[in-house]
């Protein structure tokens, strides 16, 4: 009995032959493809520049609490009192505008920049205009005018990035403005376009060292003149918190929200504001609001319009919550300052 042998070369030929032949694909499924990928990207990219910006808002959150607590620390070593810079020189403005501001001249020290580092001359003005006229070339010694030449706050902060916040995209300063040379009728105000003899703008960078806290590396403004155990206050009052664009100097902080009825206001509309008194779009974290840290050392992010939420005669953070006197409000007496 003869037993065929099975070829098995034959047989993988005909297996393979018997199989339905590849096709890629078509050029319809391809466009449904990316026309779903596109979707799902544009789905997703807002919700991810959305949580960017809530770790930048936690991490600024986080950098205005640890600020406080160095301005905190200072007041327990000065009966209370929080810094205030000595008087830097006559303010012109003070007298033309008739603020009655109390506590004047704190923006000539870089404005809060000096509360950190007295070596304000850089390559951003080396003609040592704005800011920085009233300091001595880098390499001499710098000093308040009561000559001394330690910055009130560089002893109680050894992380100087704190000083920026991360979603700050613009910083700007009003030359004219700090050096006390306006009137009534010239109050700088934002606008979309940036002036080169009275406006200069920089983007902010944390600074690694105290020879960096430069006037355009800090993000925030300060309210100087409080002291932390004040009987007048209902609770806690705000200290230091995130700036605006416009020049926030006494009452024109927060796009002149203390002029909320003056004419000729109008450096919130180009901002984004919703008014006087608010954060606008151009700010650090937009019209939303800012994070602020207070005397009893707690940080939160306040919204609404916060010229009346720290300055008016009522509400729980604002300075003027017990008026003793109305003619002289508590708010007299502080000086706002970026």
């Amino acid at each position: 009995m003869r037993i065929a042998k099975l070829n098995t070369s034959d047989c993988s030929v005909h297996v393979r032959a018997g199989r339905a032949p590849r096709r890629g694909f078509t050029l319809i499924e391809l466009l449904v493809v990316i026309a779903i990928i596109a979707l799902l990207i544009g789905i997703l990219l807002p919700a991810l520049g959305k949580a960017r910006e809530s770790a930048r808002s936690v991490k600024c959150l986080a950098n205005v609490r640890s600020t406080g607590t160095a301005f905190i620390l200072y007041a327990n070593d000065f009966k209370s009192w929080l810094p205030v810079m000595p008087r830097a020189g006559a303010n012109q403005s003070e007298s033309a505008i008739g603020r009655g501001q109390r506590i004047d001249e704190q923006q000539f020290y870089a404005g809060v920049a000096g509360l950190f580092n007295l070596d304000q001359v850089d390559e951003e003005d080396a003609s040592r205009n704005g800011f920085f006229h009233k300091f001595l070339p880098r390499g001499q010694r710098q000093f308040y005018s009561d000559r001394k030449t330690q910055p009130l706050l560089a002893r109680y902060i050894d992380q100087f990035a704190m000083l920026t916040c991360p979603s700050d995209r613009e910083d700007r300063w009003y030359n004219a403005y700090h050096r006390g040379g306006v009137t009534g009728t010239s109050v700088p105000q934002y606008s979309a376009n940036v002036d080169g003899n009275t406006v200069k703008s920089v983007t902010p960078k944390a600074p690694a060292r105290q020879i960096d806290v430069l006037a355009h590396n800090v993000s925030y403004i300060y309210i100087a003149g409080l002291r932390t155990d004040a009987p007048n206050f209902l609770a806690a009052v705000p200290i230091w918190g995130d700036e605006t664009n416009g020049p926030d100097v006494a009452m024109d902080a927060f796009y002149g929200g203390g002029y909320a009825t003056t004419t000729g206001q109008t450096g919130w509309r180009a901002a984004g504001a919703q008014s006087p008194g608010y954060y606008g779009k151009v700010d650090n974290h937009g019209g939303t609001g800012g994070n602020w840290s207070f005397t009893d050392g707690h940080a939160e992010f306040v919204t609404y319009n916060i010229q009346e939420t720290f300055f008016s005669d009522k509400g729980r953070l604002s300075i003027n919550a017990i008026m003793p006197d109305r003619n002289n409000p508590p708010s007299r007496f502080v000086r706002t300052i970026d």
